[in-house]
């Protein structure tokens, strides 16, 4: 998670991107008192918490939401119980992953709910489940939280046609993030290079540079551990014919993200109309588009997508003073 520091500060620059969704706010009360306490230690490349607990993020106990609080609530969703909001709660089961029953991380909770993803049976969270259906996707029967059902049509990521689950863009910008030249934090450059997952040249990994090279994921190849590239070799991804794992193939049809059709999941349309997120006008969805606003963050007018504030609070979590998208602190 080391290479996450820097976009940890590429990230928080994207707090001025954030709009007005007040409606959001009430939802992201808890996430206030996480980004205190996250800020305070500055510990985890992507964030955490005192005790320098979890990787993509945590708390004190090292209850990993994609973030969280003290009392492990989830950022992106969760609740006292573990309930998954991008991860879980005070059982520390996994962020991005899972957690003691192999619950998922991306995904559930304690009794399994999925906030993300799916829940207790082992139902994939950033990835499948027992039927080996999509990760960041869906669950025993497929049913998904982000994502998809039983077809592994993908949520988070993507399903038979490439149609992306967490993003899109006409052009493959974004990944989580990015900027206005589809410059990726989490995600991509602007030829669709996706960040957590990416596009043709398989630049990014979880992170990326213009060279490709990844840190969490890949290479110039593409060649993709927690992604992929070009080739398509995909780890936590998929193969040859894009199907997705975490992402997806050559055609560049984004998991996270997606590709060429910009078919969202969690997203859009083909029309760019934002599901979770936005659509080709680059209003934000999770992410965003066209202009390079904000992934997980905010729109064409720095309006957040999941998350924010009146002030420009988080994309993905956020603070009362355009605390981060992601993180931040």
């Amino acid at each position: 998670m080391e290479n996450l520091v820097t976009m940890v500060t590429y990230m928080e620059n994207l707090g001025t991107y954030m709009g007005n969704q007040v409606t959001m706010v009430t939802c992201l009360e808890n996430l206030v008192s996480i980004v205190t306490y996250m800020g305070k230690s500055g510990y985890n490349g992507y964030m955490h918490g005192e005790s320098g607990y979890n990787g993509y993020i945590h708390g004190k106990s090292g209850y990993n939401g994609y973030i969280h609080g003290e009392s492990g609530y989830n950022s992106y969703m969760h609740g006292e119980s573990g309930y998954n909001g991008y991860m879980h709660g005070e059982s520390g089961y996994n962020g991005y992953m899972h957690g003691e029953s192999g619950y998922n991380g991306y995904m559930h909770g304690e009794s399994g709910y999925n906030g993300y993803i799916h829940g207790e049976s082992d139902y994939n969270g950033y990835i499948h489940g027992k039927s080996g259906d999509n990760g960041y996707i869906h669950g025993k029967s497929g049913y998904n939280g982000y994502i998809q059902g039983e077809s592994g049509y993908n949520g988070y990521i993507h399903g038979e046609s490439g149609y992306n689950g967490y993003i899109q863009r006409e052009s493959g910008y974004n990944g989580y993030m990015h900027g206005e030249s589809g410059y990726n934090g989490y995600m991509h450059g602007e030829s669709g290079y996706n960040g957590y997952m990416h596009g043709e040249s398989g630049y990014n990994g979880y992170m990326h540079v213009e060279s490709g090279y990844n840190g969490y994921m890949h290479g110039e190849s593409g060649y993709n551990g927690y992604i992929h590239g070009e080739s398509d070799y995909n780890g936590y991804i998929h193969g040859k014919s894009g199907d997705n794992g975490y992402i997806h193939g050559k055609s560049g049809y984004n998991g996270y993200i997606h590709g060429e059709s910009g078919y969202n999941s969690y997203m859009h349309g083909e029309s760019g109309y934002n599901g979770y997120m936005h659509g080709e006008s680059g209003y934000n969805g999770y992410m965003h588009v066209e202009s390079g606003y904000n992934g997980y963050v905010h729109g064409e007018s720095g309006y957040n997508g999941y998350i924010h504030g009146e002030f420009g609070y988080n994309g993905y979590i956020h603070g009362e003073s355009d605390y981060n998208g992601y993180i931040q602190g």
